[in-house]
């Protein structure tokens, strides 16, 4: 079966998945020298909003893939991990801090959570109201992405492999 034949039976067969990978692919910046970082006081706001944004999803950069040091979901390449709480496997469930921070991807340097408009995460940033909304939006696409089972690997089904053929090809055209 040839790789487009694949991307095809990939479209009909998981389609979510596809669309959701597809909204997260970023530009790539060296995350070293990114030199648009947020500055956002996320120290202040953990008690209320509980990280969430460790819930969003990504494409994993080539230099973070190539480095080695940010997690990827085994059935979703190059997604960012998540653990069974939907929550990025490099946040520290007691601090909700980033235990890789000096290695953190591009996606996590420069989101801005006060006013982002795909991912609008306050209802009111300066009063402190967390956007309902949002938390059980994040909660369905994590579902969405990573709901094949992934934590079961008898479950491991042929979409995963048409999926992973999808992104080799794609890098294989960004390649040549």
């Amino acid at each position: 079966m040839k790789i487009t034949t694949m991307v095809r039976s990939l479209l009909v067969n998981d389609l979510p998945a596809l669309k959701a990978v597809w909204t997260y692919l970023d530009p790539e910046y060296d995350k070293y020298t990114f030199d648009q970082e947020a500055q956002v006081d996320c120290e202040s706001r953990l008690a209320v909003c509980k990280a969430v944004c460790c819930k969003l999803p990504f494409a994993l950069s080539k230099q973070d893939v190539e480095e080695g040091i940010i997690r990827w979901e085994f059935g979703r390449p190059y997604l960012i991990a998540h653990g069974e709480d939907g929550y990025c496997v490099h946040m520290d469930r007691n601090t909700f801090k980033c235990t890789v921070r000096e290695n953190r991807t591009v996606p996590c340097r420069g989101f801005d959570c006060r006013d982002n408009e795909k991912w609008k995460i306050w209802v009111d940033y300066e009063k402190g109201m967390i956007n309902p909304e949002l938390v059980e939006k994040v909660d369905r696409e994590i579902e969405v992405i990573y709901n094949c089972s992934l934590r079961e690997p008898t479950s491991l089904n042929h979409n995963l492999l048409f999926f992973h053929f999808f992104l080799i090809e794609r890098t294989l055209l960004l390649i040549i």
